[in-house]
């Protein structure tokens, strides 16, 4: 017979008692330590005791079998979970002429990514359309894929912009993130990590804006898909070369580019002389120097990736990438392992490749500026 706690001791003996009521039962009186008659004591009341008696914490159901050869019992837990509302889904018409405003944090699930817009964002009908064609010029472009690798890696932007909100949505990162806030109206700026792109409703608007801030993002997130960081240097400049080759592929004006032309009366407030000396050392420079207005990492970049493309091919990208998956990259806590960057990407282009670079820029980047300049004139530059 199985040993049974002092809890069902007390029912048994009560359930014995129940026929006899002017019998005390002895053992009875050791469990409890009174003189109370448990032949009084209601069935109800019993099982009151034994749940006020258990330490379980959850709602419990006890069950009794009396058997001459055997006693069991059995608990069983009841829980109750709660299921969180569902977020209403986006239904875009296709078409840019209708304009909307969101009532609610609302999502939209595309074939490479999912939209999770933020309430009072204003958009058109159009955006799903046009971002899959940007993602797939995108990846056209550099001849890489917005598939899910081991980098892919996402923040809580759940929790910072939506309260939560959009659990369990493209939870196994298997499709790009693009989270779009009502435009904040101040100095707060776009950004993109390794699965996500933080975007406001006017990069989606032709009239107040362009397209170009969406095609700067979308091409952060997808290098940033292939590999490790690669400095902010080689990511600003891929950023930026696909900025300029799409704005240009759809006949759209990227004004933004004009800060990048230092010839034929224009100027930055990078000097290309900065050059000269050691390029290697000043490609450290740019990629580790604190952010100033000078925004070396973007000018350095965008010559850089103009160069590397134009010397190397247009896959050149692809290939750092896939060299940098062979190295370890040292966690020093101060940013990237910028010696192991510098040997990537020697590794996947060439030895004296900072030297080549040097000796591009005087007539390789005068030739970008006067080709920008002629392009924007069409626009009334």
């Amino acid at each position: 017979m199985k040993r049974i706690n002092s809890v069902i001791a007390i029912v048994l003996l009560m359930a014995l008692a129940a026929g006899c009521s002017n019998v005390r039962n002895s053992k009875a009186e050791m469990t409890s330590g009174s003189d109370t008659a448990i032949g009084k004591t209601t069935a109800a009341e019993t099982m009151a005791a034994a749940t006020t008696t258990s330490e379980t914490t959850v709602d419990t159901t006890i069950v009794f079998s009396m058997d001459a050869k055997d006693e069991t019992e059995t608990t069983t837990a009841e829980t109750t979970v709660k299921k969180k509302p569902k977020e209403p889904v986006i239904k875009f018409s296709g078409k840019a002429k209708d304009v909307f405003t969101l009532k609610a944090d609302s999502y939209y699930e595309g074939d490479k990514f999912v939209i999770f817009a933020q309430k009072g964002a204003k958009l058109r009908g159009d955006v799903p359309k046009n971002i899959s064609k940007i993602m797939g010029d995108l990846e056209k472009l550099f001849s890489m894929s917005y598939k899910k690798t081991e980098f892919t890696f996402e923040d809580d932007w759940r929790d910072i912009y939506f309260g939560g909100s959009f659990q369990g949505i493209n939870s196994d990162l298997s499709k790009v993130s693009i989270i779009i806030l009502k435009d904040p109206e101040d100095d707060t700026i776009q950004t993109a990590f390794g699965n996500e792109t933080t975007l406001f409703d006017t990069d989606f608007d032709p009239v107040k804006g362009s397209y170009g801030t969406v095609y700067h993002e979308l091409a952060h997130v997808l290098r940033l898909r292939q590999g490790e960081n690669m400095s902010s240097v080689l990511e600003e400049g891929v950023a930026l070369y696909a900025q300029d080759k799409l704005s240009r592929k759809y006949k759209k004006a990227d004004w933004d580019m004009i800060s990048y032309v230092n010839c034929y009366g224009y100027s930055t407030p990078y000097s290309d002389k900065n050059l000269k000396e050691d390029p290697e050392k000043e490609f450290i420079r740019a990629a580790t120097a604190p952010r100033s207005s000078e925004q070396p990492e973007y000018q350095f970049g965008i010559r850089f990736v103009y160069f590397l493309t134009e010397t190397y091919g247009n896959d050149i990208i692809k290939k750092i990438s896939e060299t940098s998956r062979k190295y370890e990259f040292a966690e020093n806590g101060t940013g990237t392992d910028i010696d192991t960057v510098v040997k990537v990407i020697k590794e996947a282009t060439s030895q004296d490749v900072f030297i080549r670079f040097k000796k591009w820029v005087p007539g390789g980047w005068k030739k970008y500026c006067k080709d920008y300049l002629k392009y924007m004139k069409k626009f009334g530059l």
